[in-house]
């Protein structure tokens, strides 16, 4: 899939919330040229992108894209700040398949990314992602130069986790020390999104998305799944 929008924290949102899934790999673009550039080079399952981008926006983007017949088939989901009715009307007026207002959710991302690539509602990202997400294991995050964070991990794949505790600013390369039956596992990671408050069930906290290999990650995993705790999708 293709993540469009000019701000980098948004771009590692996108990525963050949809590497989970299987099949996907996400490449991003900073504006809409690049964008359109791209979409002329490949084909993509999924294009995410923001409505107001340089060179080109968004809308333009999408125009261009069904005029010169790229990509008729792939599903665009656009995010926008601006919650006017007529906006949403126009996007999909222009071949949008949904329109996310910010802030969003990484829930909301994935229930539009899950209908827009035809998934049933109770399919999630990866069957190692759909066990690891349970899980609750504590971790110690060291911070260079700072405290070192105790708390417990809220939801893990083999690309990142969400932590439920006070969070260092954006793109702070951290270690998370996993505290795992085979012992303490250091695993680095880069901070790329933030919750500042509880939203429903979901507490604050902040996503990491791992900088080792997902291989290695998802191995680390393995000791807390088990075929059986899949069976309820």
């Amino acid at each position: 899939m293709l993540a469009v929008d000019d701000t980098k924290a948004l771009r590692d949102f996108v990525q963050f919330t949809l590497s989970g899934f299987s099949g996907i790999k996400v490449e991003e673009a900073a504006d809409g040229g690049a964008a359109l550039r791209t979409l002329y080079q490949r084909q993509f399952d999924l294009v995410v992108m923001d409505l107001f981008l340089p060179t080109l926006d968004g809308m333009q983007v999408l125009v261009l894209m069904r005029q010169k017949g790229l990509s008729l088939e792939t599903p665009v989901i656009m995010m926008t700040a601006d919650t006017r009715p007529q906006t949403r009307v126009d996007a999909v007026s222009r071949g949008a398949h949904e329109v996310l207002v910010k802030p969003f959710t990484s829930e909301d991302l994935i229930a539009a990314t899950k209908t827009a690539l035809g998934m049933p509602d109770k399919s999630t990202p990866g069957s190692e992602q759909r066990r690891a997400a349970r899980l609750r294991i504590p971790v110690e995050i060291e911070i260079p130069g700072d405290s070192v964070l105790i708390c417990n991990t809220w939801d893990i794949s083999p690309y990142g986790a969400f932590v439920a505790c006070e969070s260092p600013p954006l793109h702070t390369r951290v270690t998370l020390t996993m505290m795992l039956p085979a012992g303490r596992v250091n695993v680095p990671a880069e901070i790329v999104h933030t919750r500042e408050f509880p939203s429903g069930p979901l507490p604050a906290g902040f996503g990491c998305k791992f900088t080792d290999d997902p291989a290695v990650i998802r191995k680390l995993l393995e000791a807390f799944t088990s075929p059986e705790e899949d069976n309820d999708g």
